[in-house]
């Protein structure tokens, strides 16, 4: 099951998306000019664990294999990012997805 992105915001200094996953886990992608900070949300309230933490030039090298061999494309890493992330199924899953992104580009 595809999940739902429930807030999308690309504009300004500190873009961020959240979106609620398949199992009904909660995460947020934020982005600001040091890097991304993917976090689980817990239940309404303050619990919150982050997942991933990426400076900025990790980041860039992640989107860019995302985009492939072209290495344009019209998406702003906040878009690719969330593409990617929509469709896994849990938290646990993305920390897993972006370990491995880390690994496979080191």
């Amino acid at each position: 099951m595809t999940g739902t992105v429930t807030i999308f915001r690309d504009d300004g200094d500190q873009p961020l998306s959240q979106i609620v996953l398949g199992n009904g886990d909660r995460v947020q992608l934020a982005l600001d000019g040091s890097g991304l900070i993917v976090t689980r949300l817990g239940p309404p309230g303050p619990v919150n664990e982050i997942l991933f933490r990426a400076p900025a030039e990790l980041v860039a090298s992640i989107c860019a294999g995302l985009v492939g061999p072209k290495r344009q494309s019209q998406a702003s890493p906040l878009r690719l990012l969330t593409a990617i992330v929509q469709p896994i199924g849990s938290a646990a899953e993305v920390r897993a997805a972006f370990q491995e992104a880390v690994v496979s580009i080191s």
